[in-house]
Formats: C-alpha cells, sequence, structure tokens
C-alpha cells in the first residue's frame, strides 16, 4: 500500500531582501506538493520570478506569485495566507480511470536520474522568514511531469494570433491573462485554429459555464476577469490532450480577440511531457 508523508525541508538559502531565495530539495523522494510558509502574507506577496528546477532546467515558471496563486485557484486548490503551495500530483487528472501520477521522482537512474531539483524566487522587500514542507510518497523514478512556460506577448486591439510557442508536450490547458489591472476585461474571445480550420470558439461566459461543469474536477472560478483559459481536459481524460509535436507541422495557433491594446499580456502553456522533451 502507498504511503504518503509529510516532511520538512531544510535546504533553504537566506530568504532577505532583494536576493534570490533557493530550496534544494534532497533526492530519492517523489514530490507531491511543496508548501512554503512566510511569516506574512505580505511577504510572499513580495516574491516574483517563481521557478522550478529539475537538473538546471525550468518546469515551471511564473512571473509573479499571483499567477501560482491563479493556477492553484483554477485547478481547485484552496490558498491559505501566509502559505504558497506547489502543487505536482494533479490528481484529478486520469487515464483509464486511474490516477496518472505526476509526482516528481527523484529516485531513478540513467536517462532518469535527477541530480538536483530547485525551487527558487526573487525577493522584494521582505522582512521575515520562510519554512518549506513537502508531501512525498513512495520513491519513483522521473516520469511524465506537468510543464508551465509563461512568455509574453503584446497584443493590439482586434485580432492577434499566437503561434510562437514552444512545440513539446501535451497540451493541457493555455491560459490568457490581461498584462494590465486585475479589473481589465480585455479579452473577448479566443479561438483555437488547426490547419487552418476553427476547432474551438466561444464567447468568455461560455467557457467559464464549461470550465464550471469540467469533471472530475470543475475549474476554480477565477474572480479577476483579466483571465481567459483554454482547457483541453475537461472530463480529466489524457485523451483530451493536443501533442505539440505533431502539430509542429499544421497550422496550429491561438487567435485572440483584444478590446484594447496590451503589452504585457502573460501566455501560461501547461503542458505534460518528459524532463527531455518527449
Amino acid at each position: 500500500m502507498a504511503s504518503t508523508n509529510m516532511i520538512t525541508v531544510p535546504a533553504i538559502s537566506a530568504f532577505s531582501a532583494n536576493i534570490t531565495t533557493t530550496t534544494s530539495m534532497s533526492l530519492g523522494n517523489t514530490y507531491d506538493d511543496i508548501y512554503f510558509e512566510f511569516s506574512t502574507e505580505t511577504d510572499r506577496d513580495k516574491i516574483e520570478n517563481i521557478q522550478v528546477l529539475i537538473n538546471g532546467k525550468t518546469i515551471r515558471s511564473y512571473k509573479a506569485v499571483q499567477d501560482l496563486l491563479d493556477e492553484n485557484t483554477y485547478f481547485g486548490y484552496a490558498d491559505n495566507n501566509g502559505y504558497l503551495a506547489i502543487h505536482f500530483d494533479q490528481e484529478w487528472l486520469r487515464q483509464l480511470n486511474e490516477v496518472k501520477s505526476l509526482g516528481i521522482g527523484t529516485a531513478g537512474s540513467g536517462s532518469q536520474a535527477v541530480s538536483t531539483f530547485n525551487i527558487r524566487w526573487d525577493n522584494g522587500a521582505v522582512s521575515g522568514n520562510v519554512k518549506c514542507w513537502a508531501k512525498i510518497s513512495e520513491p519513483k523514478a522521473l516520469g511524465p511531469i506537468l510543464f508551465n512556460r509563461q512568455f509574453p506577448k503584446n497584443v493590439v486591439q482586434g485580432i492577434n494570433d499566437i503561434a510562437d510557442f514552444p512545440r513539446q508536450g501535451n497540451l493541457v490547458a493555455a491560459i490568457f491573462k490581461d498584462g494590465g489591472s486585475a479589473a481589465t476585461d480585455n479579452i473577448s474571445n479566443v479561438e483555437v485554429i488547426r490547419a487552418n480550420k476553427t476547432i474551438f470558439n466561444v464567447p468568455k461566459k461560455l467557457n467559464q459555464r464549461l470550465l464550471k461543469a469540467a469533471i472530475p474536477r470543475p475549474r476554480g472560478f477565477l474572480s479577476s476577469p483579466d483571465i481567459f483559459p483554454v482547457d483541453n481536459c475537461l472530463d480529466g481524460s489524457l485523451s483530451g490532450f493536443v501533442d505539440l509535436r505533431r502539430e509542429a507541422a499544421n497550422d496550429f495557433r491561438f487567435r485572440i480577440t483584444a478590446k484594447g491594446a496590451d503589452s504585457a499580456m502573460v501566455v501560461s502553456l501547461l503542458t505534460v511531457n518528459s524532463l527531455q522533451g518527449g
């Protein structure tokens, strides 16, 4: 029977203003979730440029802490003041009615060997301290994992085609977020185009209804009107994924309708693939 344990993570570099803090995970465990506790929620909100790295390769990136909080809300994870959680084992993802484990296994060897597993971020004017815990399960080798790649996009008022994104892994969701105020409601519609044919095209309100009806886990309601998700996995089945490697030879793109210009839109691509990009 599989066991799950919570352990403390002591390997945290100095947490002080205007430096980079790094947390190093010991190897041999399978990491399902990692939790950071800050002295104050204000300190938590002052960190930025969060990265999760395995063997020096970035698998998750969040420019602002709110981007990670929004991702957690979207996938139905509760937020606790002063804490910051990074979830790896997405239990809502299912294949053939069995839970698909995406935890970070660090007990492998050869091509599956993990030599370093780090989480780092840049501090603002923080003043307290930070502690870390990890939820671990039975040791295993590194398998498929959930990536989150963020990149900025400059959009103009009207129609914008976005096609210059990494063509690796299986696409779970693409989340578009306005670069301005959270009160901004700039994205009115998103289309997905494949081989010059529209395969997804819904307005924002209908899209929100579809997200709330997702099973086995409804997508969390994001109170900020500046976010528009396009989710390929609303039924929790891996069959809904889009293989971006296969689509590299096709005309596969997103078409954004913006009410106004936005010089700092953030596009988050959530994909499942191996560390080697397969």
